[in-house]
């Protein structure tokens, strides 16, 4: 079915024309063509990166007035970090590129102004069309037009920053395989996947608060149960860009965050961390269901939250990091070909079957207090619990998510709407419609005494029994590296052994 079309956004995010932004001031002399312009505007500024300590600076402002800072430290395993080199300096100016969505979700300006570095004129088109696409969520939310988002470049081509040519490490048998690890199923089925091989590969955590990682007991445990073959460490790069964080920068203004794009920071800081690393690929663990919006379009463009997991953005990205970037790194997903519910029958039999068993420590809910335990309230829990009972028994279900989420009615709303394929799939990273039927249908055997599906049993078996084919459909638009594909198809082979 079509996407919808839809202007009006839901009343709790709705703002009057009126609330917009202007700019009033020019407190740091930004010269008379700047404020000649009638448009407000966001400047990234500038980049420091003070390679003693490890930590990268982005500077922002809004129309010359109030200033924001976002901060990154690097930490584990990392080569020497020169902080004059034009390679790191053009790693880090992209990475600012993504860090800027949070600050100008503040202000919506309709113009982006680039002092940090240069981009040429086909660097600017991806760039806009990715703001454009990655912020549908947020514009659709806050009911605001689509005549923002340009970006303007305030330096001569000369500061162009090179790409880094290519390293020849592959020729050399230096494969090395970075996985950027979000403590969720589907960054510890990359790995599972990779271990059939037998290609080197190291963990990359990206957090969004200081030691997110070290306070990890759950990261802590995967490290250390993967260790032999990622390391006894991970590379760390954390953000200062949590809520609390936002709120004491960009607070006060008329909008609330919403859509960041978490996936392609992750990217970009991937980029970085191969430079300095040495790794020649980079497999995220972004599923097939990330192509498929929320059932929506705002003027003209579907809305999708996940649309920085989606193959769109991959080829995109993967493109332009060889292009611009580094030459020789691959960038890809190791699951773009797998359904969300092929990736829980393999995360689950794996787990099951071997001696890393991830069920106990895996987290994907992204209201989880301080990331301990699941919360058991959002659409994320009641997807992944979806998934899993597809796949686990009561009891394992309730040893990892702490309760039975289908004896919980304050759920079953959030079960109904991730059943609808019509209606508006939650703002969320949750699969398809169809997923959820097949993975309760699959859940009736373990589960089927339950409230939520002896409550709806009928329609589970007509729906769930016509999907059984998603067990072994295969996805043939991937980036999957040759190499490995016999490693990563492994799952869609299951039924077929």
């Amino acid at each position: 079915m079509a996407p919808r079309t839809t202007t009006p956004a839901p009343d709790s995010y709705h703002y009057e024309a009126e609330a917009e932004s202007n700019c009033e001031y020019d407190d740091i002399g930004l010269g008379l063509s700047l404020l000649e312009q009638t448009e407000p505007f966001l400047t990234f500024e500038s980049i420091q990166l003070d390679a003693a300590s490890r930590l990268a600076t982005f500077q922002f402002h809004f129309c010359g007035g109030r200033r924001f800072q976002a901060t990154m430290s690097l930490a584990g395993p990392l080569l020497d970090i020169d902080e004059t080199s034009p390679i790191v300096r053009n790693a880090l100016l992209h990475i600012g590129l993504c860090i800027l969505p949070w600050f100008w979700m503040g202000y919506n300006c309709k113009y982006i102004r680039l002092e940090a570095g240069y981009l040429n004129p086909e660097q600017v088109q991806f760039w806009e069309e990715f703001y454009q696409n990655v912020l549908s969520e947020f514009l659709y939310l806050h009911g605001l037009d689509r005549d923002r988002l340009y970006i303007v470049v305030d330096g001569p081509e000369s500061e162009a920053l090179p790409v880094m040519p290519d390293r020849k490490l592959e020729q050399q048998g230096k494969t090395k395989v970075l996985v950027p690890l979000g403590g969720g199923k589907d960054s510890l089925v990359v790995y599972q996947l990779l271990a059939s091989s037998d290609t080197s590969c190291a963990w990359l955590h990206v957090g969004d608060r200081p030691q997110e990682f070290e306070r990890s007991w759950r990261f802590q445990e995967i490290v250390e149960m993967t260790q032999s073959r990622t390391g006894t460490s991970a590379l760390r790069f954390e953000h200062n860009m949590d809520d609390k964080t936002w709120e004491h920068e960009v607070g006060g203004t008329p909008y609330q965050p919403a859509g960041h794009p978490w996936a392609a920071l992750v990217a970009f800081d991937s980029v970085l961390a191969a430079i300095l690393g040495d790794f020649t690929h980079v497999a995220v663990g972004n599923e097939r269901s990330a192509n498929f919006g929320n059932n929506i379009e705002h003027e003209g463009r579907p809305v999708n939250h996940q649309y920085d997991k989606s193959f769109d953005f991959e080829t995109r990205a993967h493109a332009y990091i060889r292009k611009y970037l580094v030459e020789d790194l691959h960038y890809f997903s190791a699951l773009q070909h797998l359904w969300e519910v092929q990736i829980a029958r393999t995360f689950a039999s794996r787990s099951l079957e071997s001696s890393d068993n991830f069920l106990p420590v895996f987290l994907s809910c992204n209201e989880a207090p301080d990331g301990d335990k699941w919360c058991c309230k959002c659409a994320k829990c009641a997807f992944v619990f979806i998934l899993m009972s597809a796949w686990c028994s009561k009891t394992q279900l309730e040893e990892i998510f702490g309760e039975n989420l289908f004896e919980k009615p304050l759920m079953f709303p959030l079960f109904l709407s991730l059943l609808d394929d019509e209606g508006v799939k939650p703002m969320e990273c949750v699969g398809t419609a169809c997923e959820t039927w097949l993975s309760l249908y699959l859940a009736l055997q373990a589960h089927g005494d339950s409230t939520f599906l002896r409550s709806h049993e009928h329609e589970i078996r007509q729906k769930g029994a016509e999907l059984m084919h998603l067990l072994d459909d295969y996805n043939s638009e991937h980036l999957l590296p040759q190499f490995l594909e016999p490693a990563l198809l492994e799952p869609v082979m299951m039924l077929g052994a």
